[in-house]
């Protein structure tokens, strides 16, 4: 009926640029068409680019370098201005190694008073926030992430199925 969100960003978060290549490399022969290409069909607004962006794998995973200059930046993008600078928060999340991402957050929280997390349900909704959320918990635990999702598939009035 429509697009599944939650499983575009389970997946499209979560993996690593091979990951993220090899799926669009199996994709497309599977069904005859680029990934990115129906990921731009079936998105929209902000959660489109940030799919695209996800999509092309170019997450520097070897980066060591002090990340200190882009926490200013990215505070000023979402909490220190009128309005969200959506496009500071998804260059950050999307390029930089998980390593750098962990220093990002740590500052962050020292500049704001507050995590990252906390920041980014303040700046976003939607699609959008659960990508960016999705990103920030993996780069933090990969296995907490998942038994969160595991956890929430389960918990409620009933098993969430989808096939």
């Amino acid at each position: 009926m429509g697009t599944d969100e939650e499983a575009i960003i389970e997946i499209l978060c979560t993996q690593s640029n091979f990951g993220i290549k090899t799926i669009a490399q199996f994709y497309e022969q599977s069904f005859n068409k680029s990934l990115e290409s129906d990921l731009k069909g079936d998105t929209s607004g902000h959660f489109k680019r940030l799919c695209v962006s996800l999509v092309q794998g170019n997450r520097d995973e070897n980066q060591m370098k002090q990340p200190l200059l882009l926490i200013p930046l990215l505070y000023e993008a979402g909490e220190g201005q009128w309005g969200t600078d959506e496009s500071v928060f998804n260059s950050i999340l999307v390029t930089r190694s998980y390593q750098q991402l962990r220093q990002i957050f740590l500052e962050y929280e020292n500049l704001a008073g507050h995590d990252i997390e906390k920041a980014i349900k303040r700046e976003f909704s939607g699609a959008i926030e659960k990508g960016f959320l999705a990103i920030v918990k993996c780069c933090k635990s990969k296995v907490d992430y998942f038994a969160e999702r595991l956890y929430d598939s389960m918990h409620g009035l009933g098993t969430k199925i989808r096939l």
